[in-house]
């Protein structure tokens, strides 16, 4: 019964996330196979396939630990028993082959203890435990030590036994930290309003989970300005709707509840906040005169575009809310309430174009990148051109979280991918010529897939069902 039930729990990442999970595990597993051969290549891939692994895993437990499933006889100790058999995977065994290559028991135990520290790197990932962004941190102030200091780091990594045993200490201390309140037996805390959903993008909220929101120090001190900013101008919508009504105040209403970060202030914020973090990162990191500035300016659309995940979460979230938004406006049909949908939507090209036009200009000026004119031309086609193709994915893509987290990993990679080919054109062949280019390319798409996906969704029936996953 046990060995039933440890088979389908460690299976259980496989049936919430296959895609995820098979293809880190086939990259794992050639890495792995490839120690003997060329380990000094094999072994980062290893390291890094298995922090993604533990990132999947943490986003399964995060689902998993619910109250009721806590509670369950044995639950405990089966969860213990699959942590062991993953760990065997993960760990011990990409250990046993570097054994096969090197018989010095330092890179034995290193190896071990890194791996270790990965899994629980990737766990607290998963379950959105934010300590995990001071790692990003350390990356670059690594990188401006003197290189007489990383040459005794480099050499206290290949002869000093410490070395593992801190990286052991601190993967259990991490996991301490991840694990225990995911496995604490307490009440859930409130939820925000779904209807809030595809504006705050901020935690990796779950219906499903038992887990309470986990917001970090500036989430906590962000969210309550901007709910005091849409409050205000879901009063000044309302305001304005009775002093001159009309289609364009109930539209901004529509709007203001759907959308409600959405305003001038919040979006002010936003950008505020991004040029800060933008400003350390680029305070830290000093580029080299070889660096790519179209490749790093293009993190300003990605930047922008990954608005878009709160969108695909919030278009599900939300589907219960709608019944009285449906109620409230009264439609004759449900083409119409479809149409209102889709036309308020809108608004998020118009955010999403304006951030990765701001970006771009932020990004230029701290690289004092020449010829921002290109920049900003190619960041305003693309923007425009890609969030009409994300706002169609989302608005009739798939309502599974794989399913719109594959969707949205697609929408950021071509977005990236298309804007360095529209730079490049500027470059080849001038801005009018390349912009014009660009136009072509970006615009005729994104026009496109938007009538389509608006086409398709007038002809669904409006869903009010709660979301399963």
């Amino acid at each position: 019964m046990n060995r039933r039930a440890i088979g389908k729990l460690a299976a259980l990442p496989f049936v919430r996330m296959p895609a995820g999970m098979i293809l880190v595990g086939v990259v794992w597993l050639g890495s792995l196979i490839l120690i003997p051969a060329t380990h000094a290549i094999a072994i980062p891939f290893v390291g890094m396939t298995t922090w993604l692994a533990g990132m999947l895993l943490g986003m399964t437990m995060r689902t998993l630990m619910r109250t009721d499933t806590l509670l369950l006889p044995d639950f405990a100790r089966i969860l213990g028993q699959t942590g062991l058999l993953y760990a065997l995977v993960l760990i011990i065994l990409p250990a046993l082959f570097l054994l096969g290559v090197s018989g010095n028991a330092q890179n034995i135990l290193l190896m071990a203890a890194v791996q270790l520290l990965a899994v629980a790197l990737g766990l607290a990932s998963g379950t959105g435990f934010r300590i995990t962004l001071f790692v990003w941190i350390i990356f670059p102030l690594v990188g401006l030590l003197p290189a007489d200091v990383h040459a005794i780091l480099l050499h206290a990594l290949t002869t000093s036994y410490w070395v593992p045993l801190l990286a052991a200490l601190l993967a259990a201390l991490l996991l301490r930290f991840t694990l225990r309140p995911l496995l604490t037996v307490s009440d859930r805390e409130d939820d925000d309003s779904p209807m809030q959903a595809i504006a705050d993008g901020r935690k990796p909220a779950n219906t499903a989970s038992g887990m309470p929101q986990q917001r970090g120090f500036i989430g906590k001190k962000l969210k309550p300005i901007l709910d005091a900013t849409a409050q205000r101008n879901l009063e000044r919508s309302v305001a304005r709707l009775r002093k001159r009504p009309g289609t364009a105040a109930r539209m901004s209403v529509i709007r203001a509840v759907l959308l409600p970060h959405d305003n001038l202030q919040g979006i002010a914020i936003n950008v505020l906040v991004t040029t800060l973090v933008a400003g350390l990162y680029f305070t830290l990191i000093h580029h080299g005169d070889g660096m790519n500035v179209g490749f790093i300016t293009s993190y300003a659309v990605l930047i922008g575009m990954s608005r878009f995940a709160a969108v695909g979460r919030g278009m599900v979230k939300m589907q219960p809310n709608l019944a009285d938004l449906y109620l409230t406006l009264a439609p004759e049909t449900h083409a119409e309430f479809q149409a209102t949908i889709a036309d308020a939507l809108l608004k998020l090209v118009a955010v999403t174009t304006f951030n990765c036009v701001i970006y771009s200009v932020l990004i230029a000026v701290l690289l004092h990148a020449g010829a921002p004119a290109e920049l900003l031309l190619t960041a305003l086609i693309v923007g425009v051109g890609a969030s009409f193709g994300a706002l169609a994915a989302h608005l009739v893509g798939p309502t599974t979280q794989t399913g719109r987290t594959l969707v949205q990993m697609g929408l950021l990679i071509g977005a990236m991918l298309i804007y360095n080919l529209v730079l490049w054109l500027m470059h080849r062949f001038g801005v009018l010529a390349g912009g014009f280019a660009g136009i072509v390319i970006c615009l005729p798409f994104g026009l496109g897939a938007w009538q389509y996906a608006r086409r398709e969704y007038l002809t669904r029936r409006p869903c009010f069902d709660a979301p399963l996953d």
